[in-house]
């Protein structure tokens, strides 16, 4: 992200995406609605002030962008048969699980790695 340039995102205490405005850098990038900020800069973040206290940091540093992670809403999906048709692999530094291979039923229903 820009540093010099407002993301146009509210977010809630816990990092969610509240609100994304159409003519901002956030949706320019990417982010939308129910999004969960990880880390900026490389570093894993708790809570909105730890972002707010991050960015602040970063600018006061004299840099101009940084890199910012989110994580989309889970996705929920029921299968009324087996085999499921997709594995979970887990990435350690972001502590995220994610479909690593999909087939069958699961790709029929939209599942795709990432």
């Amino acid at each position: 992200v820009d540093l010099r340039k407002p993301l146009g995102c509210v977010f809630n205490d816990h990092l969610v995406t509240k609100s994304v405005a159409e003519d901002g850098q956030g949706f320019e990038l990417g982010i939308r609605v129910s999004w969960r900020v990880r880390s900026i800069g490389g570093i894993k973040l708790q809570n909105t002030n730890e972002l707010k206290e991050r960015m602040a940091k970063l600018k006061s540093e004299g840099l101009k962008e940084a890199a910012i992670v989110f994580s989309p809403p889970p996705i929920v999906a029921s299968f009324a048969k087996r085999p499921f048709g997709f594995t979970v692999a887990k990435d350690a530094d972001l502590g995220l699980n994610y479909v690593n291979a999909s087939n069958g039923l699961a790709r029929a229903q939209g599942g795709r790695p990432r």
